[in-house]
């Protein structure tokens, strides 16, 4: 649950950023492996739409 909460927060956090070509990376440190193979996970990006005024 811990997991969920914090990607929450970031989410969160990310949907009040007002500096264009802000991002959070989430990288392999922070990823388990792929439970079947073992191989290591992608890195996952969240970024916001781009908003055109």
């Amino acid at each position: 649950m811990h997991g969920a909460c914090l990607l929450g927060r970031l989410l969160w956090g990310l949907s009040f950023q007002r500096l264009p070509g802000t991002v959070v990376v989430i990288d392999r440190p922070h990823l388990d492996p792929n439970p079947f193979d073992a191989e290591p996970a992608d890195p996952i990006v969240l970024a916001p739409p781009i908003r055109r005024r």
